[in-house]
């Protein structure tokens, strides 16, 4: 939610509430070496590799502290506390889109809309797998320049920084 709407008592002004789907994963190429490569990327399907490589921020799956495996409460009386979690479910499906219906899953006459699924199916529920890690103090991390590096290193090495004034 970006603005629950409100009226503006001084002027009666109405404006309107305004979401934004945070769910909605944006399919595109991740790998920073390819000329495809979008930094938004969400979803990868690299079918040569038979991979599926996916990113999604920690706070779309409630979780508040990665390093520390917290997640937020569910149970809002208490605020926005955490709690202590083991493990992650995870599964993950995929669907023909049906562009008549806004790219939502098309109805493909099985007793599920899905074409593959991880892990495993057990008839039309798809079963998930636990995933953990270690808790961490210091993230491992990799450095490299943006792409919009060097463009703006040659704007700067030629731009006339004098005062103007």
């Amino acid at each position: 939610m970006i603005n629950r709407g409100y009226t503006v008592p001084a002027t009666g002004e109405e404006v309107p509430f305004e979401a934004v789907e945070t769910g909605k994963l944006r399919y595109g190429n991740g790998n920073p070496e390819s000329e495809a490569y979008d930094s938004l990327t969400d979803v990868h399907v690299d079918a040569a590799g038979n991979r599926i490589e996916g990113r999604i921020p920690w706070i779309l799956l409630n979780i508040a502290d990665p390093s520390t495996k917290r997640r937020i409460a569910t149970d809002w009386s208490e605020g926005l506390s955490t709690v202590a979690f083991d493990y992650l479910t995870v599964s993950v499906g995929t669907f023909v889109p049906d562009a008549a219906r806004d790219g939502r899953a098309a109805d493909i006459g099985g007793s599920t809309n899905l074409t593959d699924h991880l892990p495993e199916r057990d008839g039309s529920v798809v079963r998930p797998a636990e995933y953990t890690w270690d808790p961490w103090d210091r993230p491992a991390y990799e450095e490299r320049l943006k792409q919009s590096y060097h463009i703006l290193r040659d704007q700067y090495r030629s731009a006339d920084l004098t005062d103007q004034a």
